[in-house]
Order: C-alpha cells, then structure tokens, then sequence
C-alpha cells in the first residue's frame, strides 16, 4: 500500500498490489486504489468492488479510534479475535516497533461462491499485527479450509503477507 495523493479535502488514495511469490498457478496480480478519510483513518471505499463471495475482510489500517488492550476480545467484521500486546520487536525495516497482535477466537466463513465450496477459518488460524504508532498491518496470516457441500476436505490455502515497504518510518 503507496499513500500516493489527495483525493479530496479529507480523503488519501492508497495504491495496493497483492502478488503470489511462489506462483507455480501463474495467478495475475491484483492491483487497486483504496481511499481513507484523513481525519478518522477509516476506509472510504475501494476502486474495484466488492466481491460477494468473500465474507469476511479486516483492516490494512487500523481506524484512529480503535484501541486495543491485552486480553481484550474484539470483532473485525464481525468475527472474534483475542489481542495480545503490545509486543516489541522489529520490523521489515530494521527499526523497533510495537505492536498488536490479534488471533481468531472462533471457527468462521471467510469465502463462499455458490458453488458447493467453502473456505473456513479455524480458530487460532488467523494472526493480524498491527504497528501501534502507525496503525498499520504488518503482518497477516490466514489459513482457509477448503469445504466441500459443507464437508471438511484435506485442502487448504494459506496467505501470510508482510508489509515490505513504507515511508511511514524514518530511514
């Protein structure tokens, strides 16, 4: 995500590009602009819609009144997570940060087309950090169980994306 310019008096457009690193399905990339208020950090809306078959989704920002506190059990669009922290570490960037950690508290729906198939988030399977001064996400790992006619099927997706690059720190 590439804060790149003023949309408006209170809007920021991010620039995001999601790729797969091993890619053996040769999966294109997904490019798209976000656009968050200024004043509150909440996202507006996003250039490419909303797909329907994804029913669960969480934030790559963190919303300037949300607040957390170790033990606290949250919801991020409606699904229970558990938070930790904060935690001291480092980043991608070689600087010290703090952070929250969240971790799904509950089994979920996070994908369902129609089609028979369903992917389901176990508990514990979802971790989402998220830097406590910037507010944004570090890190995600989400693992999906693939479901077939409501049946558990041995396949499994998992996606764990690190934030790679920011001018949110100071070199």
């Amino acid at each position: 995500m590439e804060f790149s310019e003023m949309a408006g008096a209170d809007m920021i457009m991010a620039k995001n590009i999601y790729w797969y690193d091993p890619n053996p399905l040769e999966w294109p990339a997904s490019v798209w602009d976000e656009f968050y208020s200024v004043s509150s950090g909440r996202l507006l809306y996003r250039s490419e819609g909303e797909d329907p078959a994804f029913k669960w989704n969480y934030y790559r920002i963190l919303p300037y009144d949300v607040d957390y506190q170790d033990g606290q059990i949250v919801a991020i669009d409606g699904q229970k997570f558990i938070v930790s922290g904060p935690h001291w570490g480092y980043g991608s960037f070689g600087q010290q940060i703090t952070y929250w950690r969240l971790i799904s508290h509950e089994k979920f729906l996070a994908w369902d087309d129609g089609s028979g198939w369903q992917l389901y988030v176990h508990l514990g399977e979802v971790t989402l950090e998220y830097d406590l001064n910037t507010r944004l996400l570090l890190k995600s790992d989400v693992l999906r169980h693939y479901y077939l006619d409501g049946e558990l099927t041995e396949y499994t997706i998992q996606y764990i994306n690190y934030l790679t690059a920011s001018n949110a720190y100071p070199d």
